[in-house]
């Protein structure tokens, strides 16, 4: 696993007020916010995102239907994204990595909360949308409590004890209870 340092508190903050912000993320028990790539020129956001492990290709299956995720097989003729133009390739699904056979989810809505899920090799990430048009790459408050009451479901349906910190290789950016437990540690800074 690559090991990245922490990022300085000012750093992880820069665009939030701290003070307010802080306690939100605190809350979160399961979902943990992402900080976008720093001082790169790709400004990728930052997100309020989980992982949640899966051990085969039907536990994956189960756990996606679990939340509603209505399963696309791709069949060998069905055009998919691949060679697309953009935006077009938006018009047409994605294989996943670790199953070609099964379409990306993309876009979702769970529990009554607009999400994006990827499906990775060992973990599928579900991500809280952000609809703000001027600030999708700000966390904002509508996001952090989406992604509480959809950990209250995952905790009714068994699913929250699947959150892995899996795949979260650039730790730095991850700012969870694992990767930062001083943070969640209920005290002023």
């Amino acid at each position: 696993m690559l090991k990245f340092p922490k990022l300085e508190i000012d750093s992880i903050f820069d665009h939030y007020d701290k003070e307010k912000f802080l306690p939100k993320i605190q809350q979160l028990k399961y979902f943990c916010f992402l900080r976008g790539r720093l001082n790169s020129y790709v400004t990728d956001g930052d997100e309020i995102i989980i992982h949640i492990e899966y051990f085969s290709k039907d536990d994956l299956i189960l756990k996606l239907k679990s939340l509603g995720v209505e399963i696309k097989i791709l069949k060998p003729n069905d055009e998919i994204s691949f060679g697309k133009s953009w935006p077009d390739c938006f018009n047409y699904p994605t294989p996943s990595g670790p199953y070609p056979e099964i379409a990306q989810p993309a876009i979702q809505t769970i529990f009554g909360e607009n999400v994006s899920i990827y499906i990775s090799d060992k973990y599928f990430t579900i991500s809280i949308n952000n609809l703000d048009k001027d600030k999708w790459f700000i966390v904002n408050n509508n996001q952090i409590l989406s992604a509480i009451k959809i950990e209250k479901e995952f905790e009714n349906i068994d699913l929250a004890k699947f959150s892995t910190t899996e795949g979260q290789t650039e730790f730095g950016r991850f700012i969870n209870r694992y990767h930062y437990p001083e943070l969640f540690e209920l005290k002023k800074y």
